[in-house]
């Protein structure tokens, strides 16, 4: 399979930065048999763990994905090898599975991960809505209290923010971390305007930090 073929594939999450088809190599560096790799490479750590998700297991050609986020390690080998500047990137195999991070953001193990692990009263969703398709002048507003009739199921929601500034960010603050689990469970790979939801617990800081961007 060609780059620009598996590249088509994969902008079906969103743009794709850098695709590449290569052999697939062992833990020591030799090539595999006539096995292939390849590293699919976003602007997005969001999108890129949403491609990593739907896509592993996903039937190519005969054959079945496996998919999951790249390695620091493989990720300074890609940017290396690119030229290109630090993002997030996702890397597939047909043989085995290689690990998780991204430049510039999570990879297992790190604190950003270790925050998405542990319960908070605070929960980002992503991949909620693009700025640019939305065209009324009350959207902000609209989607927020949209946002808080849903979450309020799940108990009380002290505060909503919604990041006009990014390509679906939705920021959420519960009066306990019961009520926040319950909402980031019932919300993650939730579909939502035709697009599906991530949801995540992040630190109270974080939240703060989102928030005195308005």
């Amino acid at each position: 399979m060609e780059s620009s073929d598996l590249r088509m594939i994969f902008e079906q999450f969103g743009p794709v930065v850098h695709c590449r088809v290569m052999q697939a190599r062992d833990a020591k560096g030799d090539v595999v048999g006539n096995e292939w790799a390849a590293a699919v490479k976003y602007a997005s750590a969001t999108v890129a763990q949403l491609a990593a998700e739907k896509m592993n297991g996903f039937d190519l050609v005969g054959s079945s994905l496996r998919v999951r986020m790249a390695t620091k390690t493989e990720v300074d080998r890609e940017e290396t090898l690119a030229r290109s500047e630090a993002s997030k990137l996702v890397a597939g195999s047909a043989i085995s599975p290689v690990a998780i991070p991204t430049a510039n953001s999570t990879a297992p193990g790190t604190p950003a991960e270790a925050e998405n692990g542990t319960k908070s009263v605070a929960v980002l969703l992503s991949n909620m809505f693009d700025p640019a398709e939305e065209t009324e002048p009350t959207w902000v507003e609209d989607l927020g209290d949209d946002v808080r009739d849903e979450c309020v199921k799940y108990g009380r929601v002290e505060r909503v923010f919604v990041d006009r500034e990014s390509r679906g960010d939705i920021y959420l603050k519960f009066a306990d971390e019961e009520a926040a689990e319950l909402a980031r469970k019932a919300m993650n790979n939730r579909w939502f305007g035709g697009r599906q939801v991530v949801a995540q617990f992040i630190s109270s800081e974080r939240f703060e930090g989102a928030v005195s961007r308005q």
